[in-house]
């Protein structure tokens, strides 16, 4: 039997690149090939960001995510493509403001998890 994507995904993570969602050079790096080895990434909207850059920041990384769509219908390999959240109710947002590009996100982190906040995160 062969493992689907969700069996082997602990496996498939590698080292994980981590950057803010400002990062607007990582698309041509991705596109050249010009990080050897680049199995995953998390673009930080959390601690990395502040407050006040949060709605910048959110609408780079919309840029991001749409340009790395656009590659991946042209063919383009991509890494595994994660986005750290702030919190439980900035999850809901960025699911609904980010629906379009979606798709080409592997997961979310989740910051600061625990019996406090999971229920909200989960649900």
């Amino acid at each position: 039997m062969i493992p689907s994507m969700a069996d082997d995904l602990p496996y498939r993570v590698g080292g994980l690149l981590y950057m803010p969602a400002f990062q607007k050079n990582i698309v041509p790096k991705i596109r050249d090939g010009s990080i050897p080895c680049l199995t995953s990434i998390a673009f930080c909207l959390e601690d990395a960001i502040r407050a006040s850059a949060l709605a910048a920041a959110e609408a780079s990384l919309h840029g991001i995510l749409a340009e790395l769509q656009a590659l991946a219908a042209q063919g383009t390999a991509l890494p595994l493509l994660f986005v750290r959240v702030r919190t439980p109710e900035h999850l809901a947002h960025v699911l609904e403001a980010f629906a379009d590009v979606r798709g080409i996100v592997t997961g979310f982190v989740l910051p600061k998890f625990d019996l406090g906040n999971a229920a909200d995160y989960i649900a």
